[in-house]
């Protein structure tokens, strides 16, 4: 057990603690989670755009860039120096 105490000592709270083996298995568990996630999902757009694995690991991988990037941008905004800087990437990748 770990024993946590606050600053003025007026509450400790107790945490258990967890053997390397179970971390592993909740790890195990994650991954195998979201290879059926990503079995499910290749099923759906496999319906929707046919059969071809460009297309549906495409989608999949932009999908799945996109909830990154939206979690993100929802969590941390963008700070006042980069406030101009996506019109100016656009333009230069336009160019390139």
């Amino acid at each position: 057990m770990i024993r946590l105490h606050a600053q003025d000592d007026q509450q400790s709270w107790t945490v258990p603690a967890v053997s390397f083996a179970e971390i592993l298995t909740l790890f195990f568990l994650s991954g195998f989670s979201g290879l059926i996630y990503e079995v499910v999902w290749l099923r759906m757009v496999v319906r929707a755009f046919g059969s071809t694995t460009f297309a549906t690991t495409s989608t999949i991988l932009a999908v799945c860039m996109f909830g990154l990037a939206a979690g993100a941008r929802a969590e941390f905004p963008a700070p006042a120096f980069l406030k101009g800087a996506p019109p100016l990437f656009g333009t230069a990748f336009a160019f390139i």
